[in-house]
């Protein structure tokens, strides 16, 4: 395309070798279909300003791929079966900066959305439904607003949110999540080696794991529903998080720490999980205060562990035990 041309209207059909469309800059691709090419639609390095807006893009190797653009806009599309022998994405983004994603539907593809060293972007009320190995796959991301999403993958081996480090010098931070639904995944949020992100108001459901910390460091996790999960929250390796004011309930485990230290639970309801409401296994100097912890099987227990400071819980009605050291 050239630049500041538009595309509508049109039914843009290929081959597994061919870009349905290729972008320029101050383009606007909008109502067309575009089937089976190797991508669907191709934002070359360097442009910018592009609109990419309420297209069916199904059955390509990718549905979109952005690379190093500036001030795009993925709205409205409906992005289905891209299945690129088993690694394709229903959007792909590197190295992108205000970036905004919204409002799309996107099914049935090995990942729905990636990000790859981006930065400042937007992911907003998007449907993202079976895709096989990740709802959204974001490394190396900072600054960006994860909200309004339904991600429901129907997969138990699949991730609704996988934000990871994916090299040192590009730390995964000051990302906010927000407000989202993820359900039926294996994970669904994991964050792996990430720092200052913040895991607000969210429902998460029926997963594996409801929230994995690997390795994360000075997260704060607040104000999120987390049931039906075999562990609500899981901890391993975690560090100076902030979990607080949350509703975790009915699931195997509430909260799970393992080798973790300096995070702080509080003022949280942690009710009715069939296993333990906190367990801590090999920790150190964690803060456990004015939680609700009631129906649990065993309410808390604290296991090759020193330096706790566990005050002012309320602990009621456990089916076994309260506390257990």
């Amino acid at each position: 395309m050239s630049q500041g041309s538009s595309i509508r209207n049109f039914t843009i059909l290929g081959t597994s070798d061919t870009y349905g469309i290729m972008l320029s800059s101050e383009n606007t691709v909008e109502n067309n279909t575009i089937s089976l090419h190797y991508i669907g639609v191709r934002g070359p390095m360097d442009t910018n300003n592009n609109r990419i807006i309420n297209n069916i893009i199904t059955k390509n190797q990718e549905g979109i791929y952005v690379d190093s653009n500036y001030n795009t806009t993925i709205s409205g599309n409906t992005i289905t079966d891209n299945s690129g022998s088993g690694v394709g994405c229903g959007i792909n983004a590197q190295g992108s900066a205000y970036l905004t994603v919204t409002g799309n539907t996107i099914k049935n593809s090995p990942t729905g959305i990636h990000l790859d060293y981006c930065l400042l972007a937007v992911i907003s009320n998007n449907n993202l439904m079976d895709n096989s190995n990740y709802g959204m796959d974001i490394v190396s991301q900072k600054d960006c607003q994860i909200t309004g999403n339904i991600i429901s993958n129907a997969v138990r081996q699949s991730r609704g949110i996988y934000i990871w480090m994916g090299n040192p010098l590009y730390p995964c931070e000051n990302n906010t999540i927000k407000g989202n639904s993820i359900s039926q995944c294996d994970y669904g949020i994991d964050f792996s080696s990430e720092n200052k992100n913040t895991i607000q108001d969210n429902t998460i459901s029926k997963n594996w794991l409801g929230i994995a910390l690997h390795n994360g460091v000075e997260n704060i996790i607040t104000e999120n529903t987390i049931s039906g999960d075999d562990e609500g929250i899981y901890g391993p390796d975690a560090h100076n998080n902030t979990i607080f004011k949350n509703e975790i309930t009915d699931n195997w485990n509430g909260v799970d720490l393992q080798g973790s230290t300096y995070n702080k639970i509080y003022e949280n309801n942690i009710s009715n999980n069939k296993n333990f409401g906190i367990h801590t296994d090999g920790c150190i100097s964690n803060t456990i205060t004015e939680n609700t912890i009631t129906g649990n099987n065993i309410g808390i227990n604290i296991i090759n562990t020193s330096n706790q400071n566990i005050h002012f819980n309320r602990i009621a009605v456990n089916i076994n035990m309260g506390f257990v050291t």
